[in-house]
């Protein structure tokens, strides 16, 4: 899981480290919405709410390209955008450094790690493994500009990987080794990997139909997905797949089946199905691949053509250990203050991006004491539009 996501100089985040924590505060509300192992007390959700163009996307964007650099392809094509707007001649500006570094929880040990890249090739990364105490931090491995690596251990396949390192100036050497089946790398790449396969973005009808299709012929995915669709529409009674081929074309189709007051069932494709309900078709196999493996779930607009009640759902479900059986955690934008009380999220669990007159973004999270904000019941949405938590639009404040 993972406890904390910082970044500088990437997208619209420059001039200082922006830092996106899903370590839990001195909340007393909702204990039983944490991951809590042997003390170490995580959140499974954070929302990000801000102005448009204040940058959540852009948060969300930078976690993905971190994950993606680790454990996504490794044709040498380092993802992240450095800032356009810093004072840097346009003809520099891809030499210029990025930073992310990330902290997570694998097992009972917590890893922290941390790389500089520009759009060209990797400067320097580092692992390091927290020792005894609390702050203590043991190296696992550096990597200098040079591209020269130090590797606190003895196996022999990753010693030998060091020699490839040396030669892979676009590749990062904990992309190298993640591919291995040693611990703990083989498990911090497959819980980027999850990561990579959560929803961002809308897909188009083939890869949305190729991605449920298939999996309708699990008996648990079909009733689990057709339970959820349900509270969508509670008058589909079933989703029925069908294929039509000859010896040129095969042609896979999914049904939504209703019954006419008449009694007869009826199917009706899915492109005739509203925008909220083919959005599920979206994210839906990612989404329960996280629930029973665990990874982080990325999703930017989540509110785009659902109903407040549908993101309220889907949020308790990853707070429901019941449900998110494999730990995954959510970080999510959206405009929307459906979510925004403290019966749905913790105060801890609201992250705000706001953006200076430069053009620079920042994330921060509210830290409150005062008991009108701890307690239950609070409308923390009520005091975000009366902009008395900052991250709306600056012009609009009365």
């Amino acid at each position: 899981m993972m406890r904390y996501f910082k970044c500088e100089n990437l997208f619209s985040y420059y001039g200082e480290e922006a830092v996106l924590s899903l370590m839990a505060t001195d909340c007393k509300t909702n204990d039983d919405f944490l991951f809590d192992k042997n003390g170490k007390r995580l959140l499974r959700v954070v929302s990000i709410y801000g102005a448009n163009a204040s940058g959540k996307s852009n948060i969300i964007k930078a976690i993905r390209g971190m994950l993606k650099n680790i454990a996504g392809s490794s044709d040498g094509q380092m993802e992240g955008m450095p800032c356009f707007l810093q004072e840097v001649e346009s003809s520099q500006v891809y030499k210029t450094h990025i930073t992310c570094e990330i902290e997570l929880l694998v097992g009972d040990e917590i890893y922290r790690y941390k790389y500089v890249i520009n759009r060209e090739r990797v400067i320097s990364e580092e692992l390091l493994k927290r020792g005894y105490s609390q702050n203590e931090f043991v190296t696992v491995f550096t990597r200098s500009e040079d591209l020269e690596v130090f590797y606190n251990g003895d196996n022999g396949a990753i010693s030998g990987l060091v020699v490839t390192a040396k030669q892979s100036p676009r590749n990062l050497f904990l992309q190298l080794i993640c591919r291995t089946d040693v611990y703990p790398y083989r498990d911090i790449y497959e819980w980027c990997k999850n990561g990579l396969e959560s929803f961002v973005i809308p897909k188009d009808d083939e890869v949305r139909f190729n991605d449920v299709y298939d999996k309708l012929d699990e008996d648990s995915f079909k009733v689990n997905f057709s339970d959820l669709v349900k509270k969508f529409d509670p008058t589909i009674i079933n989703i029925r797949k069908s294929i039509n081929s000859n010896e040129k074309t095969e042609k896979k189709d999914i049904f939504f089946e209703r019954k006419k007051v008449s009694g007869e069932i009826v199917g009706f494709h899915i492109n005739l199905e509203s925008d909220g309900t083919q959005r599920l078709f979206d994210f839906y196999p990612s989404l329960r691949n996280v629930f029973e493996h665990g990874g982080l779930y990325l999703a930017d607009d989540l509110d785009t053509k659902l109903h407040p009640w549908i993101v309220r759902t889907l949020v308790s479900m990853f707070h429901d250990p019941e449900i998110n059986v494999g730990g995954a955690q959510l970080i999510f934008s959206t405009h929307s203050t459906a979510c925004m009380n403290s019966n749905d999220l913790r105060l801890d669990e609201l992250s705000f991006t706001e953006k200076n007159e430069s053009g620079f973004s920042t994330i921060f999270r509210l830290e409150f004491d005062d008991e009108e904000m701890s307690g239950t019941d609070v409308d923390f949405g009520k005091y975000y539009l009366l902009g008395q938590f900052g991250a709306i639009p600056r012009n609009m404040i009365t």
